[in-house]
C-alpha cells in the first residue's frame, strides 16, 4: 500500500524538484537578462534565430506573479514578454513565465501576422 502510494506520488515529487528546486536562484534584478537569454534559446531551438543574436531580442519589464505547483502557492515567478526584432521588423513575439530556477513555462504567442513594422504596433517601447 505504501509502495503504491510512493509510486503514484513520485512523478509529482520529481516535477516539483525539477521545476522549483535549484541551487543558483535568480533575483528580480537578474530576471530581465535571464528572460532575454531564455527567449533567444527558444528561438535557436526552433531555428528562427542564431545563438549570437541576443542584441535582436527585446523584452518588456517582467511582471512578478504568484507561482503555483498543482494549485499550491510556491512563491513567485515572473511573466515576460519578448520579441525578436531585426532590421526594423518584428519577426516574432511571445509571452512566457520564468521562475527563480530559470525554468520557463506557459509559452504563448501574443501577436500574429509577422513580419510587421516596429513603430506601428508599439514594439519600439521594448528594452
Amino acid at each position: 500500500m505504501i509502495l503504491v502510494f510512493l509510486v503514484l506520488l513520485s512523478p509529482v515529487f520529481v516535477g516539483a524538484v525539477k521545476f522549483h528546486g535549484c541551487i543558483a536562484h535568480i533575483t528580480g534584478n537578474e530576471v530581465f537578462a535571464e528572460a532575454k537569454k531564455a527567449y533567444l534559446k527558444k528561438l535557436v531551438v526552433t531555428k528562427r534565430a542564431m545563438a549570437s543574436e541576443l542584441d535582436f531580442v527585446k523584452c518588456g519589464v517582467p511582471d512578478e506573479i504568484p507561482a503555483y505547483f498543482y494549485g499550491l502557492p510556491v512563491g513567485t515567478e515572473w511573466r515576460a514578454f519578448c520579441a525578436y526584432i531585426k532590421d526594423g521588423s518584428v519577426l516574432t513575439s511571445e509571452e512566457f513565465s520564468i521562475n527563480k530556477c530559470r525554468t520557463t513555462s506557459n509559452w504563448e504567442f501574443v501577436d500574429e501576422g509577422f513580419p510587421k513594422p516596429v513603430q506601428v504596433f508599439g514594439y519600439d517601447r521594448l528594452l
